[in-house]
């Protein structure tokens, strides 16, 4: 490994050491997606992702949640055996099934 890769290591190591766990920061993670984070926070955030991988992963993946439960909501009709409601058929089987316990 050369000096420069170990200085870069080593580095690495040092900031992740004076960061919140990966705990504290998918929590600022989901929060900022219902308001935003403070100056603070957001440096936070911003300075882990640089050493965490992990945590850069969870940040996509919510994103794509997000995107992908907006596009259900906008437009609930593309979305493959989107259905509405019961069918009649399944309706009338609990129907019968709840007056035959009466």
């Amino acid at each position: 490994m050369t000096i420069f890769k170990r200085l870069h290591w080593a580095v690495i190591q040092a900031i992740a050491r004076r960061l919140p766990p990966c705990r504290a920061i998918t929590h600022l993670l989901s929060e900022s997606r219902d308001r935003k984070l403070s100056l603070r926070e957001r440096i936070t955030v911003r300075s882990h992702l640089v050493v965490c991988t992990w945590c850069t992963r969870f940040g996509h993946q919510i994103a794509c949640l997000e995107e992908a439960l907006g596009f259900a909501a906008d437009q609930p009709e593309r979305l493959v055996g989107a259905e509405t409601g019961l069918a009649d058929s399944a309706r009338d089987r609990i129907r019968k099934h709840l007056q035959a316990g009466d």
